[in-house]
């Protein structure tokens, strides 16, 4: 949901390139250059993975920013994606902005440094790593199987 490989890195992340052209294959619009500077549409994703409702947030999130073309960072996205979903904001937004937001996303990258993610998108079955969009129907059979 957020960019990983930040955009003052140098250029676009090649995971914004990848995306396009799955995009652009399926012939569906993409809103470019996604924005999340202070990483507090990322910080939200941890508050509703904790709390159940990740699902939910990470759909109305991309959906709002592939088809409706407004970044998960920029002015109300988040606020708005909250109201869709029936959540109070301004509670949500105040702990993704805390001590507590930062240490569910500092918490959140260790454990992926630890199952030597690198890139996005992965995908962890356990401890096995499918790495790419491509990947993903191995990951679900991986996962199926056990």
């Amino acid at each position: 949901m957020s960019v990983p490989f930040s955009l003052r890195d140098g250029g676009e992340p090649w995971r914004v390139i990848s995306i396009s052209i799955s995009f652009t294959a399926a012939s569906t619009p993409i809103c470019r250059n996604p924005a999340d500077p202070d990483l507090l549409a990322l910080r939200v994703g941890f508050i509703a993975a904790q709390e159940k409702w990740c699902d939910d947030y990470s759909r109305a999130t991309f959906h709002d920013w592939f088809i409706g073309r407004r970044a998960p960072g920029v002015s109300d996205h988040v606020e708005h994606i909250l109201a869709s979903l029936g959540k109070s904001a301004a509670p949500i937004i105040a702990r993704a902005k805390s001590a507590e937001g930062e240490h569910l996303a500092k918490e959140a990258t260790d454990a992926a440094r630890k199952l030597g993610i690198f890139g996005a998108p992965t995908f962890a079955v356990g401890a096995e790593i499918f790495w790419g969009d491509d990947r993903l129907e191995d990951a679900l059979a991986f996962a199926a199987g056990r």
